[in-house]
């Protein structure tokens, strides 16, 4: 279990449109990221358009920032989406926890928009692996030009400090899905 001050879960300097899904005993948390998001920033310049809107350490993986009291706190980033791609996205509490389940996830990073594209299922949307001719009459029809593409659900067991813990966590998705039909 991780030891956090009390305000920790809603005092985080959140992005734009960012939202708390869910967390777990051990400090692990899932949260909404909208389009347009970038999961960490590239350079401090980004930082107002990043998931956490403070320093993004990017050898360490962690966000950092001062609390009220002026003491540094942290949450690791455990997995990424492009800016685009809106939906659950995962961080920890804890160097421990960050460590522990970015070992139990596998090693290789899928690039699921290359995957898609190479076995010409192409994602609504995308400027650079889609179909551009689909692409065009679809934000035509729709008056859209988004990358249709979102992590609706996310779960996993994962191992820690002895015992093992499901974790689950669902953002429902967004309204610009549902209406352009």
């Amino acid at each position: 279990m991780s030891t956090l001050p009390a305000d920790f879960w809603t005092t985080l300097p959140l992005g734009a449109g960012v939202q708390l899904l869910t967390r777990d005993e051990n400090g692990l948390a899932a949260f909404d990221k909208p389009a347009g998001v970038l999961a960490h920033p590239n350079e401090p310049k980004d930082e107002p358009r990043a998931l956490l809107t403070c320093h993004y350490d990017a050898e360490g993986e962690f966000f950092s920032w001062r609390d009220a009291a002026n003491v540094e706190q942290r949450l690791y980033l455990l997995n990424r989406l492009d800016s685009a791609t809106s939906g659950v996205i995962l961080t920890a509490a804890s160097k421990a926890l960050a460590e522990e389940i970015k070992k139990q996830f596998a090693k290789k990073q899928v690039k699921l928009r290359v995957q898609c594209a190479t076995r010409h299922l192409p994602i609504v949307g995308d400027q650079n692996y889609g179909n551009f001719n689909l692409n065009r009459t679809f934000a035509k029809a729709t008056q859209n030009k988004r990358l249709f593409l979102h992590s609706l659900d996310t779960s996993f067991s994962y191992d820690f400090a002895g015992r093992t813990f499901a974790f689950k966590a669902h953002a429902p998705l967004p309204r610009d899905f549902t209406s352009a039909h």
